[in-house]
């Protein structure tokens, strides 16, 4: 109970953002070993308190970018030290991700001291805004182009009107290839 009280962070694997409900749901059910009864109103308030300070400030990533699979769990992490304080420097958060079948990773890492200095090198959130989105045509296009060059697997993201950015460009030796194009 003492372990979970001094997480700063719970962060998960979140293909789907209202994943991380269930997940903070079963995390304190198996550190407290007692179910949360969401229809008593004092499970329903301190669960809901833990979810609101432990988990739901790192979804935002997550929630703009999308399923990025394996990834979230990472994207979370990001989102967690774009954000960090010096405050949280040496703090304990969780970690929690699992894959297809049976296997599963749980953690409990250390904010390191440093963390708050490095905050503003991790955020994407520009580079996110900058994302444009691609019409049903445009999207199309960029999939029969990227068919019609394997085994090569190689796109120009200038045949798409993309001239900045992090752009996917194909894959090469089952590797997903990206691209940064400068303004």
């Amino acid at each position: 109970d003492e372990i979970f009280d001094d997480l700063v962070a719970c962060l998960y694997h979140v293909p789907f953002v209202k994943m991380a409900y269930k997940a903070h749901q079963r995390e304190m059910e198996c550190v407290r070993q007692s179910i949360i009864d969401r229809d008593n109103p004092d499970d329903a308030r301190r669960f809901e308190e833990s979810f609101q300070a432990k988990v739901a400030p790192w979804l935002t990533l997550n929630a703009d970018v999308g399923n990025i699979y394996t990834g979230s769990l990472y994207l979370s992490l990001i989102d967690l030290l774009r954000q960090c304080q010096p405050s949280q420097a040496g703090k304990p958060i969780s970690l929690f991700s699992y894959g297809s079948g049976c296997g599963a990773t749980y953690a409990i890492a250390t904010i390191g001291e440093q963390a708050a200095r490095w905050s503003g090198a991790l955020d994407p959130s520009q580079m996110l805004a900058s994302r444009r989105k691609l019409n049903v045509e445009e999207y199309e296009k960029m999939i029969q182009a990227y068919e019609d060059s394997a085994p090569a697997s190689k796109l120009n993201p200038s045949d798409f009107g993309i001239d900045s950015g992090l752009c996917f460009v194909g894959t090469e030796h089952h590797q997903r290839r990206y691209t940064f194009i400068a303004d």
